[in-house]
């Protein structure tokens, strides 16, 4: 705590920039190479490309949307969809890694209330078991996280199956908008006249709403279509147009999901893409919409329980949040490893079921560098150190972040090594 200058000021820096809270890093959401999500992503947007080279007239857009010409990529855990920027000679269509997880875990739960089970099948999970885990993947969306940092439990491999399909029919209508914007040159920012690394995300996707409801209107054609052309029962396409959909509106019922003036709510967007489907199949649009029409209400009545749910865990989450940070003592000496374990298990179960209130507590609690030396400088002795309210609230604040993943590690701004990983 000495305030000197010399080899002793720089220790006091290091201890600082240690255990101050840091800038809030981009968090990063890896893409391991069995995530069926990021393994289809590419074989979607060929078969896309595939079917709009064959419908295609117009020789320069057959030209833009050639393979070669349009590239795949990811974008961190972010308040959009998805968007396309140009980047000569090339579009590049990024999709937000956080929400395409969101739309598989999610699958994955409801996959096992979709499935017709044969008699040598297990028993469909308790409902009450699905709706927790749809609610802990919600509040993961909510959290600044803005990704579903819930690891994949255990499923049969028709549930796997059936829930790959949900999210790759979904992650069609996502690509299908995105080259809808291409096909009808809408307004696409080019990289060369913008500063990609100051712009932010919801700026690069910025045109007129009549655009984003013509790529819409767009993506649910050409989802179904190239969907049937390469052999699929186009009732998927309809289905993961309903179910990415739902997804998203979800995503803006907890805040994760942006709503602006070109961005229209998801439910109008539904409402547009049902019409359009009405429209163009006519008679065969009842039979298009079926299985979408009975998973949708599955869906809905599972997420209203499961928003309930979430709103529950997270009072009770920040109650316990706040009771922990008021009364639990730390000393600068010995510490009681028993008590410290416990309370580290008992955070990162409560983190697991209600993140975002966890994750906010630490945020409110945590000291940036500036705050934390001047706690330091201000204390008379090691005995004031600990009288300290702010300082006691930062080390459990800081002591429970450091062993949280590392995407939330990301979002506090904590970089503390520990042990047998990084921080």
């Amino acid at each position: 705590m000495s305030s000197s200058k010399g080899a002793a000021q720089q220790v006091d820096d290091f201890y600082v920039q240690l255990f101050a809270r840091g800038k809030p890093q981009e968090v990063e959401i890896g893409a391991p190479d069995n995530d069926p999500v990021a393994r289809v992503i590419e074989t979607i947007t060929e078969s896309i490309l595939r079917y709009a080279g064959t419908t295609l007239k117009d020789v320069e857009l057959a030209q833009l949307l050639q393979p070669d010409r349009v590239l795949i990529r990811t974008i961190p855990p972010a308040g959009i969809e998805a968007l396309t920027i140009w980047i000569a000679p090339r579009h590049v269509i990024a999709v937000n890694r956080g929400l395409a997880l969101f739309v598989y875990r999610l699958a994955r739960a409801l996959a096992a209330h979709v499935i017709v089970r044969g008699p040598n099948d297990p028993p469909a999970p308790p409902e009450s078991q699905t709706i927790g885990i749809i609610a802990s993947l919600l509040d993961w969306m909510a959290s600044p996280v803005r990704a579903p940092l819930v690891e994949d439990w255990p499923v049969g491999p028709r549930e796997t199956k059936t829930a790959e399909n949900f999210a790759t029919s979904a992650e069609r209508f996502v690509i299908a908008h995105e080259v809808g914007h291409i096909l009808h040159k809408h307004l696409i920012t080019d990289s060369a006249k913008v500063d990609l690394a100051k712009a932010s995300l919801a700026e690069l996707d910025k045109r007129p709403v009549e655009q984003e409801i013509e790529a819409d209107v767009s993506g649910t054609f050409i989802s179904i279509e190239s969907m049937d052309k390469d052999g699929i029962d186009p009732r998927a396409a309809v289905t993961g147009i309903y179910f990415f959909l739902r997804a998203v509106q979800l995503g803006e019922l907890v805040g994760a999901i942006e709503v602006d003036e070109a961005h229209r709510p998801a439910e109008e967007r539904l409402n547009i893409c049902d019409h359009v489907i009405g429209e163009r199949y006519g008679s065969h649009a009842p039979v298009l919409r079926q299985w979408a029409r009975s998973s949708d209400e599955l869906l809905e009545r599972f997420a209203r329980a499961a928003l309930k749910e979430r709103d529950r865990r997270r009072l009770v989450a920040a109650a316990r949040m706040d009771e922990v940070l008021r009364t639990t003592t730390w000393s600068m000496g010995q510490r009681d490893i028993a008590r410290d374990t416990a309370l580290l298990k008992e955070m990162q179960s409560l983190m697991s079921h209600s993140p975002s209130a966890v994750v906010e507590a630490l945020a409110a609690n945590l000291c940036d560098a500036d705050t934390y030396r001047q706690v330091l400088q201000s204390a008379s002795s090691v005995e004031a150190l600990e009288r300290d309210d702010r300082w006691r609230r930062h080390q459990i604040a800081h002591f429970i972040a450091r062993y949280a993943p590392v995407p939330v590690k990301q979002c506090l701004g904590v970089r503390f090594p520990i042990m047998g990983g990084q921080a």
